[in-house]
């Protein structure tokens, strides 16, 4: 079976999250003011809540 051009953006989308978030400096954040370090907390969990989403859908 071939893939759709939907399927291949997909994976591409995936590959280019994981190599922005690798990129990200995680040590930044414990400098950050109080809001700011708050706000990245809230988006971790977001993002980590979001990946365990898609990996209960495609398993």
């Amino acid at each position: 079976m071939m893939k759709t051009l939907d399927q291949e953006d997909t994976l591409e989308r995936l590959k280019a999250s994981y190599r922005y978030l690798k990129s990200v400096d995680v040590r930044g954040i414990s400098i950050l003011d109080d809001q700011k370090r708050a706000e990245a907390v809230q988006l971790i969990e977001e993002i980590g809540l979001k990946i365990s989403e898609m990996r209960v859908k495609v398993e």
